[in-house]
């Protein structure tokens, strides 16, 4: 589940009013998808608040998938990472904002799982109806993603 589908909770991640668990997904230049964890404080795209009825109807369709592959850890840090764990399994590469944690921020997101087999916009055709709520970048997902990285290559 992206976030918990409420749509007095959606109002807070739109206007970023507080901090709330907040997951979007994004494809990058090779057509791989991700899945970014916000905590609604890291680089958050406007297009990924378009619709909040999108949203739900993707968040119910992620549900849906099945597991493909076994994921690979990328952090050696002690922590629950079933959530991430779960996303990759589908496919998704999975990134959350570890700076809620940390003192010293890194003002990035951590890949905490990539997939054994990666979910791409073209073998998953049905989320190509979501395209106008999925930001777009000029990258290739894999490594530790930077906010100003991003921002640098969000397609418009």
């Amino acid at each position: 589940m992206l976030f918990n589908r409420e749509i007095t909770e959606w109002e807070h991640i739109v206007n970023g009013s507080y901090d709330i668990e907040f997951d979007y997904v994004a494809i990058d230049r090779i057509g791989q998808l991700a899945i970014f964890s916000t905590f609604n404080r890291g680089f958050k795209p406007k297009i990924v608040t378009k619709s909040f009825e999108d949203f739900l109807k993707l968040d119910k369709f992620i549900e849906t998938l099945p597991k493909i592959g076994t994921p690979i850890q990328k952090v050696d840090n002690d922590g629950n990472y079933d959530d991430w764990r779960n996303y990759a399994e589908l496919g998704f590469y999975a990134y959350d904002n570890q700076d809620v944690h940390r003192t010293n921020k890194l003002e990035r997101y951590d890949i905490i799982y990539q997939p054994k087999e990666p979910l791409t916009i073209e073998n998953q055709t049905e989320l190509k109806k979501f395209e106008n709520i999925i930001p777009k970048f000029d990258l290739v997902f894999g490594e530790n993603l930077k906010f100003v990285e991003l921002e640098n290559t969000l397609k418009e």
